[in-house]
């Protein structure tokens, strides 16, 4: 895990801010300083970021509910290494219906 391009020391974890939101991950459009297409993993709220997205992002595990992917983020001055801890959660389907497991992201 990483902030601000540091990596947190793990008795940290548990205090940094979770954040809630649909998790997508497909591949984006083309990167003008690599010059290749990046994987981006995003985080949306009612279609709004709500963490900035994570770019060149790749699965590192999958485990029962839990999965972490790595990438980096940018800012307009600098580019952070990142990974993000999910925990998929249950939530409430379209129809108003709970039981259906979606790929939900808490992130530190």
């Amino acid at each position: 895990m990483w902030t601000d391009g540091r990596q947190v020391p793990r008795w940290q974890l548990a205090q940094l801010k979770q954040s809630e939101g649909e998790l997508r991950l497909d591949l984006g459009s083309l990167d003008d300083y690599l010059r290749r297409n990046l994987r981006t993993a995003r985080l949306l709220r009612h279609g709004k970021d709500v963490l900035p997205p994570l770019l060149d992002a790749a699965v590192l595990c999958i485990k029962s509910k839990t999965m972490s992917i790595t990438g980096f983020e940018r800012d307009n001055m600098r580019t952070y290494a990142q990974t993000w801890l999910i925990e998929i959660i249950q939530v409430d389907d379209q129809d108003g219906q709970t039981g259906s497991e979606t790929p939900e992201k808490k992130a530190s």
